[in-house]
């Protein structure tokens, strides 16, 4: 069985993660796969050459270019062309994990270029205000053979929205990676913490993440916790582009937030475990999410997560067990459950640990398990 695995970048984002730890993973339960994916040469990186973000255990092909115009539809065609002139045709089996790779193999199976099943794990789906986005987004969503999603929400959102049905295939966590066992002291010695409490969010610089409301309900938690800090761990986001990091500076100065929040990025992929390690608190403000990969990996680390009520979330974060969910953008709630939390260290502990128990549920290689029987199932015609 030869898989050709697609994703769109090689930064550490959820779909990326995603694929390539199934990658690995399938390989393993004896799957012969390639992960494929882009790099763009104008990226924001301090790597100079097409890499994954990390060392994979499985063949790599990336295909390099360079991004031609900063509008955001040219740019997808860009990348989806990529696909069109590189992508081999001769897998069994087509797996993307986001729109750009479903778009490409649609193209390609409407040529008759590819004959192999089709297979898309959709994430999430985005809120788009551009007509051609949402078009995209669709297509992409509808056109490959067989679908995948990362959470119930999402299976029923698809069945409700598109009538269309969806295996759920969840993400995982490696606990010899993320767990209350890892050291996050460097840390707080490199940013000056010391026992200063500290908050921590980790994820892309877009709108669907909500950061902007963490920020405001910081202005809130150093009414309360006057030396309380946050950690932004900010990873290049698809718009990234469209200057979401000077908006955050600009509301850092009107906010009078500059000298308790900090941003971190391009974080080599050994050091994010630390930084987990190093907080009091993790919090994920988002309008919209998949999943929450990040929220896992803070579970598992042994951290209480102040989260939202918003797509697969809820099924991951128990409220008041392990965590505290509330509506996105309410940021006086979200203010409140963080100093609540950083001013009850029984709660916080008890919290934690109820998150390492809740991840255990969760593994790659019971997601691989998985993903490999519906492989089998496809190419034998059920």
């Amino acid at each position: 069985m030869r898989v050709a695995m697609m994703t769109y970048r090689t930064m550490p984002r959820g779909g990326v993660v995603h694929s390539s730890k199934l990658a690995e993973h399938l390989s393993k339960l004896g799957v012969e796969v390639e992960l494929f994916s882009l790099f763009d040469t104008n990226e924001k990186t301090k790597r100079k050459k097409a890499e994954f973000y990390r060392p994979l255990e499985v063949p790599i092909n990336i295909f390099s270019f360079e991004r031609k115009s900063e509008n955001v539809i040219t740019y997808v065609n860009q990348m989806i062309n990529e696909y069109l002139k590189n992508l081999p045709f001769d897998f069994d089996l087509y797996h993307t994990h986001d729109c750009i790779g479903g778009n490409a193999l649609y193209t390609l199976k409407k040529k008759e270029l590819i004959r192999s099943p089709t297979i898309r794990t959709i994430h999430h789906i985005d809120a788009f205000r551009n007509k051609k986005l949402l078009d995209f987004q669709e297509r992409a969503a509808r056109f490959c053979d067989y679908k995948m999603v990362v959470s119930k929400y999402w299976k029923n959102y698809l069945k409700k929205s598109f009538k269309i049905d969806a295996y759920i295939t969840y993400n995982g966590v490696e606990p010899s990676v993320f767990n209350p066992r890892v050291d996050g002291s460097a840390i707080r010695e490199e940013y000056n913490i010391g026992d200063k409490p500290l908050v921590l969010f980790v994820g892309g610089l877009e709108p669907r993440k909500g950061l902007e409301y963490l920020l405001f309900a910081m202005e809130l938690v150093k009414r309360e916790v006057p030396d309380a800090r946050l950690i932004v761990v900010g990873k290049e986001a698809f718009s990234s582009h469209s200057g979401e990091d000077t908006f955050f500076n600009v509301l850092l100065k009107r906010l009078g937030l500059e000298d308790c929040i900090d941003f971190a990025f391009d974080i080599h992929d050994d050091d994010l475990p630390k930084y987990y390690a190093a907080c009091d608190v993790f919090a994920l403000p988002s309008r919209m999410e998949g999943w929450g990969l990040s929220l896992m990996e803070a579970m598992a680390t042994g951290k209480p997560v102040v989260t939202t009520k918003v797509g697969g979330i809820p099924e991951l974060v128990d409220d008041k067990v392990n965590g505290y969910l509330c509506n996105p953008g309410d940021v006086t709630t979200m203010a409140k459950k963080i100093i609540f939390l950083l001013r009850h260290e029984d709660i916080k502990k008890r919290m934690g640990e109820e998150g390492v128990k809740k991840v255990r549920n969760f593994s790659w290689e019971k997601t691989a398990k998985k993903v490999k029987k519906i492989y089998q199932e496809i190419l034998e015609g059920k």
